[in-house]
């Protein structure tokens, strides 16, 4: 017999990055989400760490993430100011394909931290969606709490092979440098890259920031130009409004939200706001038009709610979290439990979307108007009759419980069985008998009223002659 021998795969490094470059991703903007996306994490670590170790801000303790372009040299830069990388970190980290720095962290963290982290990397490629519109990319870092002579600079074609060098760096963080191909001369343009930030990165926690530029006229007949004041602004809203709570929101910001999202300049008809915990946690914002929409018999134009990931945007149109049926409702999912590809494009099917359909379906059916039934009004006294207070005979005294009521009584069963009763309780100056009369019989004897039993009221006068 021949022994086993356990071999690992090998990969070549340059076509798999060809593959992840090209072919994981349909669209070529998603590089920015990526990129931001890595800066965020790198700022919610820095928190963490920074909770047993308040040293680790030095002197900037506000964290924000920098977006800036060079148009001579061709460059875009990503920075933030979190926790950085050691030089081992960035061979170990950006050197290995498929590894991510956010998911050991992760996996560090207890139960209560993980609830309250909003970590977005997961799979580790996100860095490597630069050389989409990048032919060379250079990353200059400093771990916080290590000495400025110890940063470091990654630099790789994404051929296959990459360099390291020590560096000094001031300030601590990470920036990413993007040395942009012919064809991605639109990322060189303000514009551009805000129309971007806005799409994908509008809500993350953390501000995003871009330098003010004013327009400035040409001279010497030379054409005017957009020029650089070097003050900075944020570019994005730094806030979502489906994680504050419910109490905090007006009717307004309600209504000013949903014409963001939905292009419309009608207030809603209705809307509904929870927060689902349970197996699969995810919270939903949904909108009911006012009016129903000009392409609303149109089956086929792909329809459904904005789906984000721990505030970062995802798809627009989530067919899967919404039937088709209900194509008109406009809103928002956010979840971390979905199941995403690696590119973070696409949904997969699962139990948690499953739940998350049939939980917007029932939210939807409740939040239309008149679709709940009206709640039951007090239910009205009950009509009573009580057979020991019938009427008998004016002899007879009336029971007490008579004075307060408001009801007829009940006529008797009884009624005169002879002509004989009857023509003497119609005679005047008769003598009245001892067996009980009816409601009908009373009302026919106008001449001897004072003669007939009271049924609840007091005897009538007898006629004036």
């Amino acid at each position: 017999m021949t022994a086993t021998t356990k071999l690992p795969f090998q990969a070549e490094v340059a076509q798999l990055l060809h593959l992840v470059t090209h072919s994981l991703y349909s669209n070529k903007e998603i590089f920015l989400r990526e990129l931001i996306s890595n800066a965020s994490d790198a700022c919610d670590k820095l928190r963490f760490e920074g909770i047993d170790n308040p040293a680790l801000y030095e002197d900037a303790p506000n964290l924000d993430v920098r977006v800036s372009f060079d148009k001579k040299a061709r460059t875009l830069t990503i920075a933030d100011n979190g926790i950085g990388l050691s030089k081992q970190e960035a061979i170990d980290n950006l050197g290995t394909i498929a590894k991510s720095g956010t998911k050991d962290f992760m996996s560090k963290l207890s139960g209560d931290q993980k609830a309250d982290a909003q970590l977005i990397g997961q799979f580790g490629v996100g860095f490597y969606s630069g050389f989409i519109v990048a032919d060379r990319i250079t990353v200059e870092s400093r771990r916080a709490g290590l000495a400025e002579d110890q940063g470091v600079r990654w630099a790789s074609g994404g051929a296959g092979d990459f360099e390291v060098d020590d560096i000094e760096r001031p300030q601590r963080g990470t920036s990413v440098t993007l040395h942009l191909r012919d064809d991605a001369e639109e990322y060189l343009n303000a514009w551009k890259l805000k129309q971007v930030i806005g799409k994908y990165s509008d809500h993350i926690s953390l501000p995003i920031l871009m330098e003010k530029e004013e327009w400035k006229e040409g001279e010497n007949g030379q054409p005017g130009e957009m020029v650089k004041t070097g003050e900075w602004e944020t570019v994005n809203k730094a806030s979502a409004l489906w994680t504050r709570p419910k109490k905090d929101i007006s009717a307004e910001q309600y209504a000013e939200f949903y014409k963001t999202i939905s292009h419309d300049y009608e207030d809603p008809l209705a809307w509904s706001h929870n927060r689902v915990e349970g197996s699969t946690e995810y919270t939903q914002l949904l909108y009911i038009p006012a009016k129903a929409p000009m392409d609303l018999w149109n089956r086929d134009k792909t329809a459904g709610v904005k789906l984000y990931v721990k505030r970062v945007f995802i798809m627009d149109d989530a067919e899967a979290l919404m039937p088709g049926y209900l194509r008109f409702v406009k809103g928002v999912i956010d979840s971390a439990d979905l199941p995403l590809n690696v590119s973070r494009e696409l949904l997969q099917e699962s139990r948690d979307v499953k739940a998350i359909r049939e939980g917007s379906t029932k939210r939807c059916s409740k939040t239309w108007p008149g679709s709940r039934r009206p709640r039951p009004t007090a239910r009205p006294a009950r009509s009573t009759w009580a057979p020991a207070n019938r009427c008998r005979h004016p002899s007879r005294p009336r029971s007490p419980t008579w004075s307060t009521r408001t009801l007829p009584c009940r006529p008797p069963k009884r009624r005169p069985s002879s002509r004989a009763t009857r023509t003497q309780a119609s005679t005047p100056g008769s003598t009245p008998s001892s067996a009980p009369c009816s409601r009908k019989a009373w009302a026919k004897t106008s001449a001897t009223a004072s003669a007939s039993p009271s049924c609840c009221a007091s005897p009538r006068p007898p006629p004036t002659p």
